[in-house]
C-alpha cells in the first residue's frame, strides 16, 4: 500500500487522482467524525464535501510533521464546529423571526378559539417544516422572511 505521504506530494504537484485516493481512503473517517458531531446524514455529508474541500486548498500547507490522517481529521473537526455555530446562529434567527411574527400577527380578541387554534397550529407547521430544512436552505428561507 502506498503511503498517504506520496499521494499528497502528488496532489501538491497538481495530481488530481492522487487526492482522490486520499479521498477515497479517508472519507468514511471523516463521515462517521461529522455524522457523530451533528447528528444528520445530509449535514455529515455537507461537512464532509467541505473538508475535503478546504484540505484540497490547503494541502500545500502541509508540513508532514503529523499523519495525512491526523491533519485531515482536525480539518474535520473544525468544520463540524463551524457547521454547529451556524446552526445555532440561525436557530437564533429563526425564533427571533418567529417571535417578531407573533407580534406583528397575534391573535386578535375577535378571533374565535378555533381561529387562534389554527394561527398556532399552522405557526408550529412551519417552524417544524423549516427546521427539517438542510442548513442552507434554512437559513435561505429564514434570511428571506425577516427582511
Amino acid at each position: 500500500m502506498i503511503p498517504d505521504d506520496v499521494y499528497v506530494h502528488q496532489t501538491v504537484e497538481g495530481d488530481v487522482e492522487a487526492f482522490n485516493e486520499l479521498v477515497n481512503r479517508h472519507h468514511s473517517k471523516i463521515y462517521g467524525l461529522a455524522y457523530r458531531m451533528l447528528g444528520n446524514p445530509d449535514d455529515a455529508a455537507d461537512a464532509t464535501q467541505e473538508t475535503f474541500l478546504e484540505a484540497y486548498k490547503s494541502v500545500k500547507t502541509f508540513q508532514f510533521q503529523s499523519q495525512f490522517g491526523t491533519w485531515l481529521y482536525r480539518i474535520g473537526i473544525n468544520t463540524c464546529q463551524q457547521y454547529i455555530r451556524k446552526l445555532q446562529s440561525n436557530e437564533r434567527k429563526l425564533t427571533a423571526y418567529t417571535r417578531e411574527a407573533e407580534i406583528h400577527d397575534p391573535a386578535s380578541e375577535n378571533d374565535s378559539p378555533e381561529r387562534v387554534a389554527i394561527k398556532t397550529e399552522q405557526n408550529e407547521v412551519v417552524q417544524d417544516a423549516i427546521g427539517q430544512l438542510p442548513p442552507k436552505q434554512r437559513e435561505v428561507v429564514t434570511l428571506y422572511y425577516m427582511q
